[in-house]
C-alpha cells in the first residue's frame, strides 16, 4: 500500500505485519508496527513504536518518542527532546544532538 501525504503531513497508522517508510516532510506521525521496521527521513512530532523491528530516523524534531521491544533504534540527528526506550534491543546515536534555539 502506498499513501501520499501533502506538505506538513499527519499520519496515524497501526500495522500488524509490515514496514513503514516515510520520506519527505512528516509531522505528527504516531505510528505503531507489531512486526516490521519503521524508517523515517525527517519527523516533527512523532511517537513511532514497534514490538519486533528496528526504528531508523534520519532527523528528529521536537518532541519525539521512539520505542521497540525487540530491535534497534538509530537516530541521525535530534533537535530538542527525544525519548528513546527499548528492551532488550540496543539504542544508538548515529549522528548529532542539536540544541534548541
Amino acid at each position: 500500500m502506498t499513501v501520499e501525504l501533502p506538505n506538513g503531513s499527519a499520519l496515524d497508522i497501526s500495522l500488524r505485519d509490515g514496514h513503514l517508510n516515510g520520506q519527505g516532510r512528516l509531522g505528527e506521525v504516531r505510528a505503531h508496527v507489531s512486526r516490521g521496521h519503521i524508517r523515517l527521513a525527517r519527523t516533527g512530532e512523532s511517537r513511532p513504536s514497534t514490538d519486533d523491528g528496528d526504528i531508523t530516523v534520519a532527523a528528529s524534531g521536537d518532541p519525539a518518542a521512539l520505542s521497540t521491544a525487540h530491535g534497534q533504534i538509530k537516530v541521525g540527528e535530534s533537535i530538542g527532546a527525544t525519548v528513546i526506550g527499548n528492551a532488550p534491543g540496543t539504542s544508538r546515536w548515529t549522528g548529532q544532538k542539536t540544541a534548541c534555539a
